[in-house]
């Protein structure tokens, strides 16, 4: 009986030093019980998932059907490492008043975490913010920039 509350101290201890470890140590993430440097896990994530950005046509917040092989390697990714988190950008063209462009781009952020939520991506790791048309990926005022600025940027933290 004494052995098994020595035991549960000890692991309790452990598992405390392991969380203030890993707090205080930004240069290392915990992975399954082992140390691994965050330039190993960035190369590892740059090649599990080689793109970021998923558009969307004027005045909509729908995923098209092209994208969903990528969203599918972020859900494989991010529930194999449930200590990354993902930051969901949702960005809209210049078209509008500021209050539908932040409406608009928070509904695209928001469909793709619903998403992620649906094949088992835990809710903690998944950050949105809509910036509207504040942040263009591309300046200009025809089609072809619109269509560039229509966008949810997928970011791993």
């Amino acid at each position: 009986m004494q052995l098994n509350k020595i035991i549960t101290i000890i692991l309790s201890i452990i598992t405390i030093t392991a969380c203030n470890f890993k707090k205080i140590n930004k240069k290392n993430i915990v992975d399954n019980g082992s140390f691994i440097s965050r330039e190993i896990l960035n190369n590892n994530i740059k090649e599990i998932v080689n793109k970021n950005i998923i558009y969307f046509d004027f005045n909509n917040y729908y995923i098209s059907q092209e994208y969903i092989n990528l969203l599918d390697r972020y859900v494989f990714f991010l529930r194999q490492h449930p200590f990354i988190h993902i930051k969901i950008q949702g960005h809209t063209d210049e078209l509008g008043s500021p209050e539908y462009n932040i409406a608009l781009g928070e509904r695209r952020a928001t469909i793709v975490k619903l998403y992620f939520q649906c094949h088992g991506v835990d809710s903690d790791q998944i950050f949105i913010i809509s910036y509207g048309k504040e942040k263009p990926a591309v300046l200009g005022h025809n089609e072809t920039s619109y269509a560039k600025n229509r966008r949810v940027v997928l970011q791993i933290l």
